[in-house]
């Protein structure tokens, strides 16, 4: 029987979406399944914030600075506000001088802006002169609101033609092409599980075989 989905997306929070967003690009037939009617769960109570300056050289800060592009290409048109633009990196000990010397010549210091403290202070006014002896400007990072920014990628992805969402639903069994679900039997050439910080429902095993644990946060 012919699959009715090139692919099943098991969860709407943030991974989900991305997921759907990334299959939609190569004009896959999505579906999205979810146990809720909206997002409740750790994608809408995070802070929003998108940093990359001051993460991990390598892959890491790749990675963060390639988040920070697809959050300003989706913004737009997803009618996501964009709460706050760049970040201020303010050194006030001596040492922190050759610090920022030596970072603003690697790789994750292109595009930043090297600041005096006059500068600095007539861009952030909360800055405080005393004792500021430089700063760095980045405009890389980003800042939405979660609580708004995740059902209005939603919105946006379920207006788009290829994309399914099947709200309400909750999958009890997934195996290689079909998802069993409260609501009949689903199937799809992938199906991508993407539980959030669900880790007893699908694949317990799985999870505690990898010592899988959630963030404190």
């Amino acid at each position: 029987m012919r699959n009715a989905y090139d692919l099943i997306v098991v969860g709407s929070g943030i991974v989900g979406l991305s997921v759907a967003l990334a299959a939609l690009e190569k004009r896959w037939r999505v579906l999205i399944v979810d146990r809720e009617a909206r997002p409740i769960g750790a994608s809408i109570r995070n802070f929003g914030f998108v940093t990359v300056t001051g993460q991990r050289s390598g892959l890491t800060w790749e990675r963060a600075r390639r988040t920070a592009e697809r959050w300003t290409e989706i913004c737009e048109p997803a009618g996501i506000p964009v709460l706050q633009r760049g970040l201020m990196l303010a050194a006030h000990e001596p040492l922190s001088e050759p610090i920022l010397d030596a970072f603003l010549k690697t790789p994750m210091g292109a595009g930043l802006e090297p600041l005096d403290p006059d500068e600095a202070c007539l861009r952030v006014p909360a800055l405080q002169r005393a004792g500021l002896r430089r700063a760095v400007y980045s405009p890389h990072e980003l800042r939405i609101e979660p609580r708004t920014a995740v059902p209005a990628l939603a919105r946006w992805l379920h207006g788009k033609r290829g994309i399914g969402f099947l709200p309400e639903t909750v999958v009890h069994e997934v195996t290689e092409n079909v998802a069993v679900t409260s609501r009949g039997t689903l199937r799809a050439d992938r199906i991508a599980v993407c539980p959030g910080p669900d880790l007893r429902t699908l694949f317990p095993d799985t999870f505690e075989r990898h010592q899988t644990t959630l963030c404190k946060l």
